[in-house]
């Protein structure tokens, strides 16, 4: 079983999803899911954000709050789930890394009508009213377990 961390990157009452290269070797080719990847060895879940974040984004943002975890049957991972709030200086340089095709920052009912990753379309309906909370208020009054 695989471990790893991925983040609701939040700016503007906004989140930044990224574009899935469009290969067939890998899982959920070209649908939207949150930044994020698998855990090296040695590393914390926060580490493995901060990394993945670095690579996939071109950020290392300061202001991370972990929210918990949950388990992906698609592919047998747990990933650690945090929340990220990008200050304007951190949103400004946001751009593609080595991974993926694209990234946008979504409006909430943009969401809903997107090609997203299974586990990312079936969590953000679960916790639909949660998220709506953290990008709209700030609010981080949920936690996976």
């Amino acid at each position: 079983m695989n471990t790893g961390s991925s983040a609701i990157v939040i700016h503007n009452k906004k989140i930044l999803l990224l574009l899935r290269d469009n290969i067939p070797t890998i899982l959920y080719p070209n649908k939207w899911s949150l930044p994020g990847g698998c855990t090296e060895i040695g590393e914390t879940p926060k580490q493995t954000l901060l990394r993945e974040l670095d690579e996939e984004i071109c950020v290392k943002p300061k202001n991370i709050k972990s929210i918990g975890q949950y388990t992906d049957k698609g592919d047998m991972s747990t990933d650690y789930l945090f929340v990220v709030n990008l200050d304007d200086f951190e949103a400004s340089q946001v751009k593609l890394g080595n991974e993926g095709q694209e990234l946008k920052f979504f409006a909430l009912n943009e969401i809903e009508n997107i090609r997203l990753t299974p586990i990312l379309k079936k969590n953000y309906f679960l916790y639909k009213e949660e998220i709506r909370g953290l990008v709209e208020r700030g609010e981080v009054n949920f936690y996976l377990y």
